[in-house]
């Protein structure tokens, strides 16, 4: 099977990518997807869904077994043309959330089922995010430590200790070998899983940083704080501090998050000043805002293929937004309190939206139902992830 973006689903481009899809576990093969250096990762793992009949899988580079994730360009994931890569058939959609209550909570996303409580921290958990093979969790909390978990089993493998403050926000590299962490201790920081600890000290930010992503390539880091700006660094190799090379100025209230578009061009923040921007990444200029919340924006994600964004307001709604146009074409009330979180799954099919309410809904976005409500939290949800 062949899929490709040219009106007879091939592309003609000398540049295209071939890939040959196996069976991690069988070698069975499963497709031949052909797509462009700057197609996504998202988009080949919804060809190779297509092929194999729906459900959700995870795709892996072979010579590694590393998992491909999402957001990324074929191009940055170093896929060439004729490269053979292994599937994985998920068995089932896993949700993390974190709460108040200082625990964080593995479910199943299909049946709404709590699997597994996360125990240790002495704060409340602020922030959760899988590996991209699903095998481990990563966990901030305002106890000032990170905390890497596996999911099977539900132990703590590695703390990460260093920040002086709360920890606000976490995240893994691509390759899930680094971990980026934000704090209110107006730094951020880059880890070694491996190490554990810290490599790289990301100073600059004259206020809290409330969050921080990895670029789609890997090379650079997003930081967002209640300085009013968001921050693009380097993130070079090697101990000591990191330079800031641009300032994303503009907002006339603390930025609450920020995040890239998949294809790297393009950074998202979303405000206390109740807005959403989007910037050029290369110039740091400010290209739109979408101005439909009626309260401050806590939380913004966007589908893999870069087409969507969703986002959390203290307005209690949650609102899908097309980003080709700006416009917003969906808005979700349920929630009895604000919504601080937001997370869309990687087949663009499912949200999740947690709220100060205590509980977590997963959505089908196609129709904008409320698929399970999640309850088990005594403490506000602080994040949530797919």
């Amino acid at each position: 099977m062949t899929i490709g973006s040219g009106g007879d689903g091939r592309f003609r481009r000398s540049d295209s990518i071939k890939v040959t899809v196996k069976h991690a576990m069988s070698g069975e093969h499963l497709a031949e997807v052909e797509l462009g250096p700057q197609d996504t990762v998202a988009q080949l793992q919804k060809a190779v869904m297509h092929s194999v009949g729906g459900g959700l899988v995870r795709l892996l580079k072979e010579s590694a077994g590393s998992p491909l994730k999402g957001r990324m360009t074929l191009q940055a994931a170093g896929l060439q043309n004729g490269q053979s890569i292994s599937a994985v058939r998920l068995s089932e959609p896993l949700a993390l959330t974190a709460s108040s209550d200082r625990t964080a909570r593995l479910w199943n996303a299909d049946s709404g089922i709590c699997i597994r409580t996360f125990s240790g921290h002495g704060g409340l958990v602020t922030c959760v995010r899988f590996t991209g093979d699903y095998k481990r969790a990563l966990t901030a909390s305002a106890d000032g430590t990170l905390k890497v978990w596996c999911v099977v089993s539900g132990e703590c493998i590695l703390t990460l200790c260093g920040h002086k403050d709360s920890v606000r926000c976490a995240v893994f590299s691509l390759d899930d070998l680094f971990v980026l962490s934000a704090s209110n201790d107006r730094l951020a920081k880059l880890w070694s899983v491996d190490l554990g600890s810290c490599i790289l000290t990301l100073a600059g930010h004259t206020a809290a940083v409330r969050s921080v992503e990895f670029s789609p390539d890997g090379t650079h880091a997003l930081t967002a704080s209640d300085d009013r700006t968001a921050r693009i660094w380097r993130c070079a190799s090697g101990a000591g501090e990191a330079s800031c090379e641009r300032t994303l100025e503009g907002h006339t209230g603390f930025v609450l998050s920020a995040i890239y578009m998949p294809s790297g061009e393009f950074v998202l923040t979303a405000s206390m000043d109740r807005s959403v921007r989007r910037w050029c990444a290369s110039s740091g200029k400010c290209l739109d805002s979408l101005l439909q919340h009626q309260g401050p924006v806590r939380s913004i994600a966007c589908s893999r293929d870069g087409r969507v964004a969703i986002t959390a307001s203290d307005d209690r709604t949650a609102k899908l937004w097309s980003l080709e146009d700006g416009a917003c074409f969906r808005t979700i009330t349920a929630h009895s309190d604000l919504i601080t979180s937001v997370d869309i799954s990687d087949d663009g099919s499912t949200g999740i939206t947690g709220s100060s309410d205590r509980t977590v809904r997963l959505w089908n976005l196609t129709t904008g139902e409320c698929q399970h409500t999640l309850v088990g939290h005594w403490g506000v949800i602080s994040s949530v992830a797919l």
